[in-house]
């Protein structure tokens, strides 16, 4: 939200993004696991988290959860070839 961090989610980079997007142990856990299984680019990883932090924001969460996560990597576009 924009009265957390003075930007939209969607403009957040480097350590605005950390800041706004910090994973706990477990959903850390489940980002890495995610990102080593689909092969995630780090721009691909920060498109995640932002998607993440929307969606938690929407759910009115404070904190990013696996739940959150695993909704933002629904939204990524599938390779069709």
């Amino acid at each position: 939200m924009q009265e957390r961090q003075q930007a939209r989610n969607a403009d957040l980079v480097g350590q605005a993004l950390a800041a706004a997007a910090a994973l706990g142990p477990g959903p850390e856990n489940f980002m890495r696991a995610a990102a080593r299984q689909l092969g995630l680019t780090g721009r691909g990883y920060d498109r995640v988290l932002r998607v993440a932090r929307t969606v938690a924001d929407l759910a009115g969460a404070p904190q990013i959860t696996e739940s959150h996560l695993a909704e933002a990597l629904t939204f990524r576009p599938r390779d069709l070839s």
